[in-house]
């Protein structure tokens, strides 16, 4: 609660202009121009907070270690450089004295024969030895140049990388301060005092982590003897309209789309984890050659031209030795021409950044000037921040000049796990109400634009009049997997925007600081009630032997989860829009409709197989299985 209190004036100081905006330029134009300066604003407040947070090293010590990073690797880089083109010389010279020998050799014997017609059979026989002698040494000797050569850029590179975590973990830049931050907040949430759990700390650390682990256990199993009974209370509903909704963008099946861009979010992995996954569609390594082999895996996946991919992160790798900002995620944009499409694709967690992005978990409010005027929305601080950085640079501009290229085509973000979260965000921050859109054009019809002059509007969002996109282009977002990013009434706010799919028990969607809060809660409750544990693990042990189980017992199970519930009371995040959940039943798979969010992602499902759902493979198998009983 205190999170979400301390939100409150960040939030009203960014729509603290809409007002005074209102009365200078007129009631019509005042919500375009807060959109357009309330969201800096917002952006603004937020990276201020991670440039003030302190480094995990004192600041000097701090700005001392990224001097001497940046050092070591401008040396490392000049090293390699200077002996790589050593080997390159040697090898270009070895090269060339073996073709020279050779001919050389030939043309000696080749004389031979010319002067003694009589040694033609020998002479041919040893320019045959001659050739291919020095064929083979020049392959042998080549090979060798080409392992020492790639064996030194690697051995470089690996120092150079082995700086650079160094430097982001204890020198001056928004690593280390993330890192700060995110050790800040765990050291708060478990350093809280609590008096029921003050006897329990006096026994030690570890005496405390057994009851939290007991605790934990307890509350498993109590979930397990309930889960029937928790299904069946949960809202949801089977889809099965097979016909495309008119607000579907692209315009064909929901199925299609979710099978077609759970291949975008899975390929923005690489080849590499292509092939670990088990999903690759390509049986050879692509090679590394004026277009990265990346991308060449990326547009084989998905079934496009490699040429279609405008801009990706191994084309546009940033300032070579910039170390103070936080690295953007890795994305792709691309032209899909078969949905008419402009997509950007962004990649989940895989790197250090990825993961203090992952874990800057506290909340964040995010500007909405056309929603609910008393709607509280907040996001995710880390994924809110790596939105903003994508909102205004490079891909915003590949992506602004491919949609104004193609006047037909609309926008798809998408993504898996953090990457699908991010999209997210970016679509919210991109995109506006098609009613609020109308309005504002016919506000503004008078001096400057008429609703004639923009696309037919077809979908429940478009692009922004403030985004600095080609405006009233239809605009969705994909996501698999995604983290709990969205508060409850910006879930509201962008269903028939953002579409969010999540498979099975996977734990990932149902993860935000509230539900920590909650589970030490729980924790200290549990632990209050002596022998409680105890009699939960029993109860339930006996309920999985005991077909016939006791109704009491059910009824006293049910009772104390429904308590556990109740008391759970912290503020959330969710994952945002339309929540989808295809699950496999027997031999059929069946997609259902998610209505009530807040109960269902409220608390993880613990499951064997939570883990391994959250896999990007799970999802894009689940999605074709799916599209092969649908289609």
């Amino acid at each position: 609660m205190e999170s979400v209190a301390s939100l409150a004036d960040a939030h009203n100081t960014a729509h603290a202009l809409v007002p005074a905006l209102g009365n200078a330029t007129g009631q019509s134009g005042a919500a375009e121009s807060a959109r357009a300066l309330a969201a800096p604003l917002a952006q603004s407040i937020a990276r201020s907070r991670i440039s003030s947070a302190p480094t995990l090293l004192p600041a000097h010590l701090a700005q001392l270690v990224t001097a001497l990073s940046l050092a070591a690797r401008v040396s490392l880089r000049a090293s390699a450089v200077f002996i790589e083109a050593i080997v390159e010389t040697l090898q270009r010279g070895t090269a060339t004295g073996l073709g020279v020998t050779r001919r050389a050799l030939i043309a000696a014997v080749g004389s031979a024969r010319a002067l003694h017609y009589i040694l033609d059979k020998y002479t041919n026989l040893g320019i045959y030895l001659i050739h291919h002698t020095f064929t083979l040494a020049e392959l042998f000797t080549m090979s060798g140049f080409y392992l020492t050569l790639n064996t030194i850029q690697t051995g470089f590179h690996a120092a150079e990388e082995s700086v650079r975590m160094f430097d982001s973990i204890l020198g001056s830049n928004e690593s280390s301060r993330a890192l700060s931050s995110i050790i800040t907040l765990v050291r708060t949430e478990l350093t809280r005092e609590d008096p029921r759990f003050e006897k329990r700390g006096k026994k030690g650390t570890i005496s405390s982590l057994t009851a939290l682990t007991k605790a934990l256990t307890a509350f498993a199993c109590l979930q397990m003897a309930t889960h029937r009974r928790t299904l069946r209370e949960l809202k949801q509903r089977v889809v099965y309209d097979c016909t495309p909704k008119s607000g579907n963008f692209p315009h064909q099946h929901l199925v299609s789309n979710l099978q077609h861009f759970a291949r975008y979010s899975s390929a923005a992995y690489g080849q590499s984890f292509l092939r670990i996954f088990g999903i690759a569609k390509h049986e050879f390594k692509f090679p590394h050659t004026e277009i990265h082999a990346n991308n060449h895996a990326f547009a084989h996946h998905v079934g496009i031209h490699v040429e279609d991919i405008l801009l990706s992160s191994f084309t546009d790798p940033g300032p070579t030795f910039a170390t103070d900002k936080i690295s953007q995620i890795v994305n792709y944009v691309a032209v899909d021409h078969s949905v008419k499409a402009v997509v950007l694709a962004c990649r989940g967690s895989l790197g250090l950044a990825d993961i203090l992005t992952d874990l800057t978990c506290s909340y964040e409010p995010i500007p909405i000037p056309d929603g609910d005027p008393d709607g509280t929305y907040y996001v995710h601080s880390g994924m809110y921040c790596s939105s903003t950085t994508l909102q205004r640079g490079t891909v915003h501009d590949v992506i602004a000049d491919a949609l104004a290229k193609y006047p037909e085509y609309g926008l798809v973000l998408c993504g898996h796990s953090l990457g699908g979260g991010v999209a997210s965000l970016l679509s919210i921050l991109w995109s506006m109400p098609s009613t609020a859109f109308r309005q504002h054009v016919n506000g503004l019809g008078g001096t400057k634009r008429a609703l004639d002059d923009f696309p037919p509007i077809s979908t429940p969002f478009v692009t922004s009049l403030a985004s600095g996109l080609p405006p009233g282009r239809p605009i969705s977002c994909y996501t698999y997997g995604v983290p709990c990013v969205a508060s409850p009434d910006l879930v509201a706010y962008c269903r028939g925007l953002v579409i969010s799919t999540v498979h099975n028990y996977d734990i990932v969607p149902t993860l935000s600081l509230g539900v920590l809060r909650d589970f030490k809660s729980m924790a200290v409750g549990f632990y209050a009630e002596q022998g409680l544990c105890e009699e939960i693990v029993g109860r339930t042990h006996y309920h999985k032997l005991d077909s016939a189980t006791d109704p009491a017992d059910d009824n006293w199970l049910w009772s104390l989860r429904t308590t556990i519930r109740a008391s759970s009371d912290n503020e959330k995040l969710y994952p945002p829009g339309d929540s989808l959940h295809p699950r496999r039943e027997g031999r059929r798979v069946l997609l259902r409709a998610i209505d009530d969010v807040e109960r269902r992602f409220s608390e993880p499902v613990f499951s064997r197989t939570m883990l391994s759902d959250h896999s990007p493979a799970a999802y894009e198998i689940n999605c074709d299985l799916l599209a092969a009983a649908v289609m």
